[in-house]
């Protein structure tokens, strides 16, 4: 698939590493997702992960310092604390969208009513045949769509001027609960579901770091004394 700003990979995470970072240094590397176990250990051995800190003990956390998005609206999402292995997963789920519902997972994302935070994104790729995405951009237009095109209605050319389309497809949009976005309008058919809820239901081969080989937590990280770069 072919992203914004003709990239190949959807974003690009900048690692760092959290100890260093407390200790004033900054050391981090911009990854992009997804990636591998082999590429990733590799650039934690470059940022300093496990190597010793001054009081004996090792360089173990990490955060993200911030985001190179090639898909509208996603880097709002992504935050700091997001676990790299979560990050790896939902890059490889935005991977393998269709095509042809790449506008709609677009529009959704733009729309954001029920969505914050990496783990709603991934619960969303597998959600979006429960979306309709209409591509008009007005009340108008979803009006003409809707009586032509969706009903199929043979309407006298000399009718067209008297009908209401803005009026219509205002009612449609309030009916349907559909969202303009500048994708065109997005609206529900069906209920999600929840197929993702934690760390621990990443496949194992999408795993690019240790954290959830054992016991899976979410990784909380303390925040930095100075906003991360976004």
């Amino acid at each position: 698939m072919i992203y914004e700003n003709n990239q190949t990979f959807p974003f690009a995470a900048y690692v760092a590493n959290l100890g260093k970072y407390t200790e004033g240094e900054l050391k981090e590397e911009l990854v992009r997702f997804p990636t591998t176990k082999e590429h990733m250990a590799d650039v934690l051995k470059r940022i300093g992960i496990g190597q010793k800190r001054p009081d004996g003990a090792l360089y173990e956390e990490v955060f993200v310092t911030g985001y190179e998005c090639n898909v509208s609206s996603l880097s709002g999402y992504l935050t700091e604390y997001t676990n790299l292995n979560e990050l790896n997963y939902l890059a490889e789920k935005i991977d393998k969208i269709e095509d042809g519902s790449k506008e709609k997972f677009e529009a959704l994302l733009e729309e954001g009513d029920s969505i914050h935070n990496a783990k709603d994104v991934i619960n969303l790729t597998d959600n979006l045949n429960n979306y309709n995405l209409i591509n008009a951009k007005s009340e108008e237009d979803l009006g003409i769509y809707i009586i032509h095109d969706v009903e199929e209605r043979e309407i006298p050319e000399w009718l067209n001027d008297y009908i209401d389309y803005e009026g219509y497809g205002r009612d449609y949009a309030i009916n349907e609960g559909a969202t303009l976005t500048s994708k065109g309008y997005v609206y529900s058919t069906g209920y999600d579901t929840e197929y993702y809820k934690a760390a621990d239901d990443i496949p194992q081969e999408s795993l690019v770091t240790g954290f959830n080989e054992e016991k899976t937590e979410k990784m909380e990280l303390e925040a930095p004394e100075e906003a991360p770069r976004m």
